[in-house]
């Protein structure tokens, strides 16, 4: 019983921790916007000759690392950038390329989809960690994409001609993406894309067997099925005594009746992650879709539009949707799966977000919807 408050403190401790450290980041980010009085473009380079700056999440800010979960901007790219720097893969080790790591993460979340099914707690634990491997290469080929896109514009164009080659870890929209990879230059993208639906995929299917065959303590009003068994000595019920409405197995077809009511209950108890993975779709396809957007908005074009970019991205509309879709994207859903899996709180978070998730999740698309068409109405 020590132990098992010891352990929820701990738990209670690092989540305290790891939100605290997130917010106050995120004001710095908010701080570091309405810091600077000339804003009137993404992306925004922070990177000064004087202080150059290599792994910092604030280097380069684009719509597409505002939009990012905070696992990703503040843990899983910046050690990716480290990784690219401290080895040089933009010129050397040319022999990997974006692609081998996006098939190679496939690998790890089949691995850690597999340990997810465990019946041990330790043996789930270590699926998540196999799974944030996952993530983590999931970062690293979009890293590695950038830098050897950057170093190859360099090359081939003249600097000024592209805004990719000022810093590489500019992000950009899909179309312009150009992967290291004999699939072609805008294949990468959509090879990435595959990977990372397959990887989810896997993950739901897991958490489905889990739970559709792990009986756990119902902490939702639910009424189950009342069954009344015939045997020799008279009548022998599991059901309420004030329940009115049993069904009467006899001896004949009582394991049948048993039989189908556990099948019942078992498919009910998976339909949560079918629902989430539903909502998860959903906002990964509203996500990409308002990135490419944004992108393209304040993208500089006509000098009239300067001002207008300057005063939206320093709005309170603007950061109130940045917010939203870094905490209700569909890779913090993953990462919310994972820690309630880790924890082992998959059932509670699942029903959970049967019922308060999809209303964010949909909340962030409506607002988004309609801030985008006003800002072009304005335009």
């Amino acid at each position: 019983m020590r132990t098992t408050l010891t352990e929820n403190k701990c738990k209670v401790l690092v989540f305290v921790v790891t939100g605290c450290t997130y917010f106050f980041s995120d004001l710095y980010l908010f701080s570091l916007f309405h810091s600077k009085q000339e804003i009137n473009s993404l992306p925004l380079n922070t990177s000064t000759p004087a202080n150059p700056c290599y792994v910092s999440p604030y280097c380069v800010l684009s719509i597409k690392n505002l939009f990012l979960d905070h696992s990703n901007f503040y843990v899983h790219e910046v050690v990716a950038r480290y990784i690219k720097q401290i080895c040089n893969m933009s010129h050397d080790w040319m022999f990997i390329t974006p692609d081998m790591i996006s098939f190679g993460h496939i690998g790890f979340a089949f691995l850690g989809s597999k340990l997810v099914c465990s019946d041990s707690l330790g043996i789930r634990r270590l699926g998540v960690a196999f799974f944030e491997l996952r993530n983590f290469m999931d970062a690293m080929d979009g890293t590695l994409a950038r830098a050897r896109m950057s170093s190859r514009t360099s090359i081939t164009e003249p600097i000024s001609k592209t805004i990719a080659a000022n810093n590489e870890n500019v992000y950009t929209t899909p179309r312009e993406v150009m992967h290291n990879s004999f699939f072609g230059r805008k294949a990468g993208y959509y090879i990435d894309g595959i990977c990372d639906g397959i990887g989810c995929l896997a993950l739901f299917c897991a958490c489905f067997l889990y739970l559709k065959n792990h009986r756990f303590r119902r902490r939702l009003s639910y009424q189950p099925l009342s069954l009344v068994m015939s045997t020799r000595n008279g009548i022998k019920s599991d059901a309420a005594p004030n329940n009115g409405n049993k069904l009467t197995c006899g001896r004949k077809n009582g394991l049948l009746c048993s039989r189908i009511s556990e099948l019942q209950e078992s498919a009910g108890r998976g339909l949560p992650v079918i629902f989430f993975g539903i909502v998860s779709l959903i906002s990964s396809i509203f996500w990409n879709l308002n990135i490419n957007r944004y992108t393209k908005f304040f993208t500089p074009v006509q000098d009239n539009h300067k001002t207008l970019h300057g005063s939206v991205l320093q709005s309170f509309d603007m950061w109130l949707i940045i917010t939203s879709w870094r905490v209700f994207n569909p890779q913090a859903l993953i990462e919310m799966l994972l820690a309630a899996i880790f924890i082992d709180r998959l059932q509670d978070f699942v029903y959970l977000m049967q019922y308060f998730g999809s209303f964010f999740v949909c909340a962030t698309i409506g607002i988004t919807e309609v801030h985008y068409w006003g800002l072009e109405f304005k335009v």
